[in-house]
């Protein structure tokens, strides 16, 4: 089963080494992001998220986001229009 990440109401620069933080405390193992809550994703955190996704490939672990209504439009300015569809859909 994998661990599930609650994200916080705003991914931004003052989240970013919280949100990297927790993210290597389980790397290696499936993870999803609950993003259900969260209304913002600024440039540092959406490059961490992206990095993440590589790394948890890499592993060949599952990466997954979910409730992601709340950043897609934040996402999509930062040209990551993809990426959430793109982890919605990995299972």
């Amino acid at each position: 089963m994998p661990q599930t990440l609650t994200l916080p109401d705003k991914l931004d620069t003052a989240a970013a080494p919280r949100f990297l933080s927790d993210l290597l405390a389980v790397r290696g193992e499936a993870l999803t992001l609950d993003a259900a809550n969260c209304r913002g994703v600024g440039a540092i955190c959406a490059q961490i998220l992206l990095a993440a996704q590589i790394a948890w490939r890499g592993d060949g672990c599952d990466f997954t986001l979910q409730g992601h209504s709340g950043i897609s439009n934040d996402l999509t300015i930062l040209g990551l229009a993809d990426l959430a569809a793109e982890l919605e859909t990995r299972q």
